[in-house]
């Protein structure tokens, strides 16, 4: 069987009904009907589910169309999700072990793709460039009713009211700030801080670096960034940037706090302390080692980049010392997959 180009890895644990602000509809309806839209069709879905025990998404996508594009859906088994707490590292690696794309394209759900954007992938790709994809907000009725109570931003001057769909469209990733007028070109290198989640990237070079490092997970930052990180020590930061390759984000309520029980607790590790902590190191690959307690220690106080007000521990508490025990070491590649319900398509 061919093999699709590119591989789409999309990561959740929302609800299927009731996750978008504004609209009644499945969790999955608009990545769906925008990939069944696009003029490349050269790829996969691959939906790494962390509610996977829960629900049957798989034939809940089949009762919502018969799609044209082959589609995997796979469990998150990452052991943070057991104890409440930010597992998307070990998603992402699930869904790449699942994946046959050569290339390999990350996002979140709630994402709508406009009918260009994996054509737009695929030009720069084809030419061996990887590629950020851009992230608009796209908000409905809820903030036009709302304006003045909203606190995320104080004006509406980074906004534009779509007409057409009557919704408001925020420009919110600080990636745009790289354009320049009057032309706005695209930008062909850029600094491995700016790498963030959604973005495609070559099969070989994710796998030379083992993936997505799961020693981030536990806590909800960074754990893109630290990717670009490895890619840039590696001479592997080959990621352009394109105002017109981008994907809309609806707006949503966060994850049931059931699920993640991070949002009533300070951070227990400064994961930018530990991207810092494997530069110093030059450590290209993810998932190879353990941390010592000293070296906890520094992650944990954030010591290396001295954040004034970061909590002070001191002493190990019970999450840092499961940190400590339980940062995997493992080969993604080499790792038999777990359960992969599929669709052909």
């Amino acid at each position: 069987m061919k093999r699709p180009k590119i591989s789409l890895i999309l990561g959740t644990a929302r609800p299927s009904e009731g996750s978008l602000l504004d609209d009644d509809v499945h969790l999955m309806h608009y990545p769906l009907t925008s990939l069944a839209k696009q003029g490349f069709t050269d790829f996969e879905l691959i939906v790494v589910d962390s509610l996977f025990n829960k629900r049957n998404l798989l034939k809940e996508m089949r009762v919502l169309g018969d799609w044209s594009f082959p589609i995997k859906v796979v469990p998150n088994p990452s052991f943070w999700l057991k104890e409440g707490l930010w597992a998307l590292q070990g998603a992402f690696n699930s869904g790449a072990r699942a994946a046959s794309g050569d290339w390999f394209l990350f996002c979140g759900d709630c994402c709508e793709f406009t009918p260009y954007t994996l054509e737009m992938v695929n030009g720069y790709i084809t030419r061996g460039h990887g590629i950020h994809i851009l992230v608009v907000y796209k908000r409905g009725d809820y903030i036009k009713k709302n304006r003045q109570e909203l606190t995320h931003f104080k004006t509406l001057e980074d906004a534009r009211l779509n007409k057409e769909e009557d919704q408001l469209e925020l420009w919110r990733d600080s990636r745009f700030s790289l354009f320049q007028p009057p032309h706005f070109a695209p930008v062909l290198e850029t600094h491995w801080s700016q790498f963030y989640g959604y973005c495609c990237l070559p099969r070989e070079d994710f796998f030379a670096l083992n993936g997505w490092d799961e020693a981030f997970d536990g806590d909800k930052a960074l754990g893109d960034v630290e990717l670009g990180s490895r890619l840039e020590m590696s001479g592997r930061l080959n990621m352009a940037v394109d105002m017109n390759c981008f994907l809309y984000e609806h707006d949503h309520y966060g994850i049931d706090q059931e699920m993640f029980r991070w949002k009533n607790r300070p951070s227990f590790k400064s994961n930018y302390d530990l991207i810092y902590l494997k530069r110093v190191s030059q450590d290209i690959r993810a998932n190879n080692r353990k941390y010592t307690k000293e070296e906890g220690r520094l992650v944990f106080n954030a010591r290396i980049t001295g954040h004034p007000n970061w909590p002070k521990y001191s002493e190990i508490t019970r999450e840092q010392q499961l940190w400590l025990d339980h940062t995997p070491v493992y080969d993604v590649k080499e790792t038999p997959d777990a359960e992969v319900y599929s669709y052909k398509g």
